[in-house]
Parts: structure tokens; sequence; C-alpha cells
């Protein structure tokens, strides 16, 4: 037996195999192992009240598996090629643009904390 989460736009939020404690706005439904036991191209959709099983031809599968490669791809290079958070931030205070009210709280950390040498 699984659990299958529904939130308040009808979309299936999360599957496990636990219960979890009741949560405002989300449906809870008990769907059969069989059901949801999928593979290949299958997958799960919420409809009139229920889960359903239903698969994709394999030439779309396999368009949609491609799509979802080249975005995770992206993504992980855009990631991994970005400057670190800390820099990022540390140039927008430096250039002023930051409301007074954070610069004044980012000018507190960092004179509490300064850098070695300064």
């Amino acid at each position: 037996m699984k659990y299958v989460y529904i939130d308040i736009n009808d979309s299936i939020e999360a599957v496990t195999s636990i219960q979890l404690a009741p949560r405002s706005g989300f449906t809870e439904l008990e769907v059969s192992d069989e059901v949801m036991n999928i593979s290949g191209n299958e997958y799960i959709e919420y409809e009139n009240g229920q889960i359903v099983k239903k698969s994709t031809p394999d030439d779309e599968a396999n368009l949609l598996i491609e799509q979802k490669r080249a975005l995770i791809g992206y993504t992980i290079d855009r990631k991994y090629n970005y400057p670190d958070i800390g820099d990022q931030l540390d140039d927008l205070f430096k250039a002023g643009a930051f409301s007074d009210e954070m610069s004044g709280i980012i000018q507190a950390v960092k004179d509490a904390h300064p850098k070695p040498g300064e």
C-alpha cells in the first residue's frame, strides 16, 4: 500500500510508503501496490478522485527524457559555473543594491566578524 497526497490544485504532491500526519490543504489517498508498480514509460495521474496508471508512447517518452536531460544539464552547468552565492551577495552589497536596512544588517555582521588582515 502507498499513500498519495494531492494538493489543492489536484496535483500529486507526494507518494510515500508510510502515512503522514494530516496536513491542511492535502487529500490523502491509499493506493494499491499494483497501481503504484510503474516502469518504463508508465506514470500516474490524479483523475476524478482517484489515481490512474497511464503510459506514454515510446517515442514521446524518449523525447520527454531528452528534454529533461537538457534541462537538468543546463541547470547543473549553470550551478557549477556561477560564482559562489556569498561572492554574488557581497558584490551586490558593495554595489549598494540592498535596502538601507539590509545593508545595516550585513555591515553589522561584517564588523562583528572581520576578514583576517582587515
